[in-house]
């Protein structure tokens, strides 16, 4: 099985499922995976917030 790989502001910070903490702010979101159409977000992270986000990836039709 293929795995998500996450890319956060433009740098790979790992694999679906992912928990990290980050910076309060605005924050561009990518998850990637083969076969699959990458998912581009701007996400806002406010001070002491707890976020959370599930991603639906949409298959590529051959």
């Amino acid at each position: 099985m293929d795995t998500a790989h996450i890319i956060l502001n433009g740098k790979a910070v790992g694999t679906a499922p992912l928990q990290m903490v980050v910076k309060e702010g605005a924050h561009l979101l990518e998850v990637r995976k083969s076969g699959y159409h990458t998912l581009h977000r701007e996400i806002l992270v406010e001070d002491d917030a707890d976020v959370s986000y599930r991603a639906v990836l949409q298959p590529i039709e051959p």
